[in-house]
């Protein structure tokens, strides 16, 4: 955590920025248990993060600090797979945010509402809001905002089979997370590009990228985005006929979706599991 003295306090930490008021006078730290949100969300541990979030919403009465609780506790929903959930939990946070003049939290979001668009299939309709507010950011020369809006539109081209469009935008993400140090939308560039390559046969520049991919995730703790990269290594080891890498791949996944409490995604990976399991004389 970034601290900054008082002018002239003697080098003592100012930190009551972090602190909220309750209705009965106590004060709560809603913005410390959000930085620990944070790295909670990251790391994998999914069930402490909703137990915090869910009793600080239950404590807060700020417009800013119940827009970030309801988009965590959103994003965790659709995660695991409850679009309809998290859609309403985001547009209730959109309301505290703007209410509170926050436009990052907004922002954010709007972001996470295109994102369950794509998982949707409104493809027209999450290209057309992301295109016009990646153009938004363009103007405000906000680069790490552009990378975000770049990530949908890549991911709404690859759900599509628009392969090269795709490829374009993921590696134009990449080229800006590189020159701007940013890692996470580094790890994230770069396991899309697997993904996409993966989809086009190419497996081998798809192992690589899916590689580095987790390296960075490894490096800085994400245990989220390892989640993904693990799997979609399993698919690329499968793609190149390595089967007991892809089979070592689909079980450490496994681990990691009942860490995080992905019910839809266990399912999936059992069925890959089973797959791989049945005798030689069958699908393979």
């Amino acid at each position: 955590m970034c601290r900054r003295s008082e002018p002239g306090g003697g080098g003592r930490p100012r930190i009551e920025r972090y602190w909220g008021c309750l209705p009965d006078g106590r004060r709560h730290p809603f913005r410390l248990l959000a930085r620990k949100a944070e790295v909670l969300h990251r790391a994998g541990e999914w069930g402490q993060l909703e137990k915090i979030c869910r009793s600080d919403l239950e404590l807060a009465r700020g417009d800013a600090d119940r827009g970030f609780l309801l988009l965590k506790l959103g994003t965790l929903a659709a995660q695991r797979g409850a679009s309809a959930e998290g859609d309403w939990m985001i547009a209730e946070a959109l309301e505290h945010y703007r209410a509170a003049g926050h436009d990052e939290g907004a922002g954010q979001c709007r972001r996470a509402q295109l994102n369950i668009l794509v998982s949707r299939g409104a493809f027209a309709e999450a290209t057309a809001a992301a295109t016009r507010l990646l153009d938004e950011a363009e103007d405000r020369g906000d680069e790490a905002t552009v990378c975000e809006f770049l990530n949908v539109l890549g991911i709404s081209c690859m759900e599509q089979h628009l392969h090269d469009d795709a490829l374009g935008h993921f590696r134009r993400k990449l080229a800006i997370a590189e020159r701007l140090g940013l890692p996470g939308d580094q790890l994230t560039a770069l396991g899309n590009i697997g993904c996409v390559l993966h989809d086009q046969g190419r497996h081998r520049e798809a192992l690589e990228h899916i590689t580095r991919s987790i390296a960075i995730c490894r490096r800085t703790g994400d245990r989220f985005n390892e989640y993904y990269a693990v799997y979609n290594l399993a698919k690329a080891y499968q793609g190149l006929g390595r089967f007991p890498d892809a089979l070592r791949c689909y079980r450490d996944d496994l681990a990691m979706a009942r860490q995080l409490g992905d019910g839809p995604g266990e399912q999936a990976i059992l069925d890959d599991i089973a797959k791989m399991e049945q005798p030689a004389s069958g699908e393979r």
